[in-house]
């Protein structure tokens, strides 16, 4: 359903362009409202940015689920490797 609201926000119709921002924001606010509430608990640092932490959360819920979906990979096998991301970086160790 991504895909398809993706691809027609791409063309010239303003509207879709708007509709696709609106679905974006329908899926991130729920969390950015989670994060600042874990962050005024202390379980999340207070220096992120909790709208891009949300944005960053999508992109790894929708590219997860493709590679789960499209390409095979376990659940096991996405959730850790995305631990390891998330605890490690991307940087030698």
């Amino acid at each position: 359903m991504m895909n398809l609201v993706r691809s027609l926000s791409v063309g010239d119709n303003p509207s879709f362009k708007e509709k696709f921002r609106q679905l974006l924001w329908m899926m991130v606010n729920p969390m950015i409202r989670e994060l600042e509430h874990l962050k005024q608990e202390g379980l999340v640092r207070r220096e992120i940015d909790s709208t891009l932490v949300a944005y960053m959360l999508l992109g790894l819920a929708e590219y997860g689920t493709k590679l789960f979906l499209q390409e095979g990979r376990s659940a096991d096998e996405m959730l850790s490797y995305i631990t390891m991301l998330l605890e490690k970086g991307i940087g030698h160790a």
